[in-house]
């Protein structure tokens, strides 16, 4: 497809082919959420239409929870986070899967709000296919003028291992929803 720099989906954002410096969201009739998902779960999930609602609940919760030492801002990190339960997995009575979705620079929560977490088209996928989708959140800070994701060293030297500060974050979120 011809996009911009963006997160494609099939049903919200700017123009494919220009750049949308507002959430980097674009709509270019293709579910790039979808095509991931489907390719890590095998090829057999249920494509979601333009048109399709996701009917489950998205919720805030507290990032700090998951750092023992510090606060989440010392890594560039939200205080809050998003998850996204599909209907089918609210009860607790199925098991389903879960799929961390980080997002790109510049379109964390405290800067384009929910936006990622409602329009990047993965919540609608969960929906259909049982998937839970977990939202972590970083932030701009004076080593990450961007709010990326630290995948240049920011953190410090551990930052891409399991002992690096965000990653640990990350894994105890991921605990705390599978029940470990």
């Amino acid at each position: 497809i011809n996009a911009q720099h963006s997160q494609p989906t099939n049903n919200y954002g700017g123009a494919c082919d220009q750049l949308n410096m507002v959430d980097f969201i674009n709509n270019c009739n293709y579910s790039a959420a979808f095509d991931m998902l489907n390719f890590i779960y095998g090829g057999n999930l249920q494509e979601p239409s333009p048109s399709a609602v996701a009917s489950g609940q998205l919720l805030k919760f507290s990032q700090s929870d998951f750092f023992y030492v510090s606060t989440p801002g010392m890594y560039s990190m939200d205080t809050t986070g998003y998850i996204y339960v599909p209907s089918g997995c609210a009860d607790k009575s199925k098991k389903c899967k879960l799929h961390v979705a980080f997002h790109g620079c510049g379109q964390g929560h405290s800067v384009i709000g929910d936006h990622y977490t409602r329009h990047a088209g993965y919540n609608e996928v969960g929906e259909l296919n049982d998937i839970i989708i977990l939202y972590p959140q970083a932030i701009k800070s004076a080593s990450n003028l961007q709010g990326c994701w630290d995948w240049f060293g920011y953190t410090g030297l551990l930052f891409a291992t399991n002992n690096g500060f965000q990653p640990t974050a990350l894994k105890r979120m991921v605990h705390r929803v599978v029940g470990k």
